[in-house]
C-alpha cells in the first residue's frame, strides 16, 4: 500500500493546478442516485472514478 508524502502530494497538486493531471471518469450520478453509484463501485467492473454530483 502506498503511503503519501508531503512532497508527493505537493507534486500532484502542482500537476492538477497546471491541468496536467487527468483522471478517468467511469460514470457520474446525481446525489439522488447515490445508491446506484455505490452499486456500480461494488460491481468491481468500473474502470475510472465514479463521481457523485450534488
Amino acid at each position: 500500500m502506498a503511503q503519501p508524502s508531503v512532497p508527493d502530494l505537493n507534486h500532484l497538486r502542482e500537476l492538477a493546478d497546471a491541468g496536467k493531471l487527468h483522471l478517468p471518469i467511469a460514470a457520474t450520478f446525481p446525489l439522488a442516485e447515490v445508491k446506484k453509484a455505490f452499486e456500480q463501485i461494488e460491481s468491481k467492473h468500473t474502470t475510472g472514478k465514479v463521481v457523485i454530483i450534488p
